[in-house]
């Protein structure tokens, strides 16, 4: 069995989506990226301060233009979740994204009802998944580029499920902080190597 989050959109959590690899391997700085701009931030020095932080909210985003429901450019929609303590904002960092606050303030700004569950399992992320739910999951960032030896941490990031194979073993997933398109939307992951990532914990945000 197989299902297909069709025409979800992608969002990456920088505004150049060909210029994730560079950031994030330390490169470039992302208060370099010229379409800064178009986050939403008031400035480059914002940009680069929400950027690495807004990966849950660059979710939402696929999941409202996947329901064709307005939204704000990622950080202005940030700054909103933070004013619901989705967020709890530092000198030089960023604590979040919370899941309480967040459902919270997708609630009242959206109309979508969600919940956490935690712990979240496979079973439930296709069963969700099957009815046309999104189902958001932590995973530890480094999924951007899966790899069967993988032993390190969990979670601490978040992607969205774009879709499953039962037949194959196999999740699809959309990554806001995927390095290239082919693990950005739609990238292929093994169940087993999936599990090596995952927390165990999520959002599931239903389909109204």
């Amino acid at each position: 069995m197989q299902y297909i989050h069709e025409k979800l959109p992608y969002y990456s959590q920088w505004v150049s989506r060909d210029l994730v690899k560079d950031i994030v391997s330390g490169h470039m700085e992302a208060k370099e990226d010229h379409l800064w701009e178009l986050s939403g931030a008031e400035n480059p020095e914002e940009y680069e301060y929400w950027s690495r932080n807004i990966c849950g909210i660059a979710c939402l985003k696929m999941i409202l233009e996947s329901l064709n429901i307005p939204s704000h450019e990622l950080i202005l929609m940030a700054k909103e979740c933070q004013k619901y303590g989705g967020f709890v904002l530092k000198k030089t960092e960023i604590d979040g994204l919370f899941y309480k606050p967040f459902l919270n303030y997708i609630k009242n700004k959206y109309m979508l009802r969600g919940l956490i569950l935690s712990p979240l399992t496979i079973v439930n992320i296709i069963d969700e998944t099957r009815k046309g739910n999104y189902v958001i999951v932590s995973v530890h960032w480094s999924i951007r580029i899966p790899d069967s030896e993988y032993v390190g941490n969990k979670g601490g990031h978040l992607v969205i499920i774009s879709g499953f194979d039962i037949t194959d073993n196999i999740l699809y997933i959309h990554n806001p902080s995927g390095i290239s398109k082919n693990t950005q939307e739609y990238v292929e992951v093994s169940i087993p190597i999936f599990n090596k990532y995952f927390a165990g914990r999520g959002m599931v945000i239903f389909k109204p």
